[in-house]
């Protein structure tokens, strides 16, 4: 047998889909995505923020991040648990795990307090008027986080 219908071979056997009982790739699934919008992969790289390229590796069996998922997600108006899903990051049994619930803060010790108010602070758009990353205000006190500052000496 020839060199090139050796290679012929092996390039038709991807296109066959997956086995039955298999799930589709993510690859398929994107490309299902792309078809049904009738997209190109540079249009999903625009409406996504990432190089065209990028999407080809993807549908070729490269992991996607999280962050890349969730803008696959947007673009595609899609349920981002759908896209973890497909690609893999999560399994079927994890998504259906159960939120507990909120955390009582009065279980939480100061530094995670203190981390998940910054956590929240950062990722607003804006800060509220008067406060900081560094600032919290709680019951009419001020509480100041991160690494104290060398002030003048006090002068009474």
């Amino acid at each position: 047998m020839r060199a090139s219908n050796v290679r012929a071979r092996k390039l038709a056997l991807p296109s066959m889909g997956p086995a039955r009982g298999e799930k589709p790739t993510f690859g398929a699934y994107l490309q299902a995505l792309l078809d049904k919008a009738g997209w190109t992969q540079a249009d999903l790289g625009r409406a996504a923020d990432v190089h065209p390229t990028l999407i080809g590796r993807w549908k070729q069996g490269a992991e996607i991040s999280v962050a890349n998922a969730r803008a696959v997600a947007n673009a595609l108006n899609r349920p981002l648990l759908e896209v973890l899903i497909a690609a893999g990051i999560l399994t079927e049994d994890e998504s259906k795990a159960r939120d507990w619930g909120p955390v009582e803060a009065v279980k939480l010790t100061d530094d995670q307090l203190v981390a998940e108010l910054r956590r929240r602070l950062e990722a607003a758009a804006a800060p509220p008027a008067g406060i900081t990353a560094d600032e919290v205000e709680a019951g009419g006190e001020r509480y100041v986080t991160g690494k104290p500052k060398r002030s003048a000496k006090l002068v009474k």
